[in-house]
């Protein structure tokens, strides 16, 4: 398997230690002090899957950077077998830096192409979460219609796929989003609050859970993990707002303080 051509570095400010693959551009960065902490907005709206499935078997995460989402999942989703494919050798040695677990029987971190694995495996996971990007962007390995459509049969039949890509205004990101649109029953996304990125939720079901559910949710995953997911669901239902044609109303839920 070709190893990437970019090489991650490590900075450390003291409180806290940062993933690069260059100067300007920060992969992931952990809280020296508490390492279980989700630092970077992207990864905090990545999660909002809990509120759709709080116990799911089987997480599957692309792209492990410094551990971020792997190590929240490993210690709030203790019934989960977590397993995260990474591509680069370089990054997978950096592990204990970052406090990553080692490898058990419920958590494995597999050096793979993503590209290359997901072929070759059929639902075998109730949430999988696509955070690889190389040096600029996602590869092209782990991108366009054909590996959506390989993520949608890789998810069991209630899954969900959380994606963190640049959907923009360009053509690309349009192509992009009826190419995910095409592939799963329904997609809803939110703006990262640092203003790169968006995170696109698609889902094999089209129904979702109703508002009231998912309130008394957010507000028991926020006393357990500290992420606001009140404010994550908020999001999520403006952004469910914002779809044209409408996706549905179960999500924007009712008007005047729901």
């Amino acid at each position: 398997m070709p190893q990437p051509d970019w090489h991650p570095f490590l900075v450390d400010t003291g409180e806290f230690l940062t993933l690069q693959f260059s100067e300007w551009d920060i992969q992931s960065r952990m809280r020296k002090a508490a390492p279980t902490e989700l630092v970077l907005s992207y990864t905090q709206a990545m999660m909002a899957f809990m509120l759709f499935n709080a116990a799911p078997q089987d997480v599957l995460i692309v792209g492990l950077g410094g551990g971020s989402l792997a190590k929240f999942c490993h210690r709030y989703l203790p019934q989960a077998r977590i397993t995260t494919l990474e591509i680069s050798r370089e990054v997978i040695a950096l592990r204990e830096a970052f406090h990553v677990p080692p490898d058990s029987e419920r958590f494995r971190v597999i050096h793979a192409d993503a590209g290359d694995w997901l072929p070759r495996h059929d639902a075998v996971a109730d949430v999988l979460l696509l955070d690889g990007y190389s040096e600029t962007d996602v590869p092209l390995s782990i991108s366009g219609a054909g590996f959506y459509a390989r993520c949608a049969r890789v998810l069991t039949p209630q899954g969900i796929l959380v994606a963190n890509i640049n959907l923009g205004v360009s053509e690309d990101s349009r192509v992009a989003r009826r190419q995910l649109e095409r592939a799963f029953a329904r997609t809803i996304s939110i703006r990262s609050s640092a203003g790169h990125n968006d995170i696109l939720f698609a889902f094999q079901q089209k129904k979702l859970p109703a508002v009231k559910a998912l309130k008394a949710r957010a507000r028991m995953l926020r006393e357990e993990t500290g992420v606001d997911f009140p404010l994550l669901l908020d999001r999520l239902r403006t952004g469910a707002a914002r779809m044209q044609p409408p996706a549905g109303q179960d999500l924007p839920g009712d008007k005047a303080g729901a």
